[in-house]
């Protein structure tokens, strides 16, 4: 462990967060505790801003956050985007296109900054499934929705994983990843946590070897890898306790 870290990255969901998406008193406390050793704290989360945000402000970690995993960095102190590494409508059409191609049930949606959009399988599917936790923003042709960047493109499908779906996307200028095997991610080519937390850390002059990260996923390997200090909870997938230097307990 480095002596002690000058920023410490969070996942949310399966890291910070409890199994039933609760924030324990004791983290509360600790998270207090750590910005008062001047210790900065970042959330790296594949959460969108709309749901990651009550999160975030209940934390008090206000001052930066990395969403989207890692296509959108925020402060939320000053209600102000920093960056954002968003895919043009090309890109997401082609990307589209290839999916369904290889996978003729798949169906998609997208993230933008001005909500969510699906395509009306997609939103059949969810609502079927009791899954849709808000409405989203408009149903329909997703092409129609696009007006500038799109932070983050999901596709699910009613047989096939994650890893499944992830095999059309070679050749593509993308990067796709899942935090749970019914929803694949894709974002810009190279659009990582790990990348993002490292272009924070570059504008705040921090090292990587000063750095702590923790979480438990696909979407979280890069970062653990990439940090000083990688910490998979013991209720990590294998692939992001491979590459962490600690296993630690789990979020519950």
């Amino acid at each position: 462990m480095i002596p002690r870290p000058k920023l410490i990255a969070f996942d949310l969901d399966g890291t910070l967060l409890k199994t039933d998406k609760s924030v324990s008193d004791k983290t509360i406390f600790e998270i207090s505790r750590l910005k008062d050793l001047g210790t900065k704290v970042v959330i790296c989360t594949g959460r969108p801003k709309r749901t990651a945000e009550p999160v975030i402000k209940k934390l008090g970690l206000t001052e930066y956050a990395i969403m989207y995993n890692g296509a959108f960095l925020y402060s939320f102190k000053n209600e102000k985007e920093i960056t954002c590494f968003g895919m043009n409508k090309l890109r997401v059409d082609q990307t589209i296109s290839k999916v369904q191609e290889k996978f003729p049930e798949a169906m998609a949606a997208i993230e933008t900054r001005d909500g969510w959009y699906t395509d009306p399988d997609y939103y059949k599917f969810r609502k079927l499934r009791s899954e849709l936790s808000s409405e989203p923003t408009g149903v329909g042709n997703l092409a129609d929705f696009i007006t500038g960047d799109v932070i983050k493109l999901l596709f699910r499908h009613p047989h096939k994983k994650s890893s499944e779906l992830a095999t059309a996307l070679t050749g593509l200028d993308v990067h796709g990843t899942w935090s749970f095997d019914s929803l694949l991610e894709v974002s810009g080519k190279n659009v990582t946590k790990a990348n993002a937390l490292r272009w924070l850390c570059n504008e705040l002059n921090i090292a990587a070897k000063d750095v702590a990260a923790f979480g438990d996923q696909n979407n979280d390997k890069e970062m653990l890898a990439w940090a000083g200090f990688g910490v998979a909870v013991d209720n990590a997938v294998p692939e992001a306790k491979a590459v962490a230097d600690f296993v630690t307990k789990s979020n519950d």
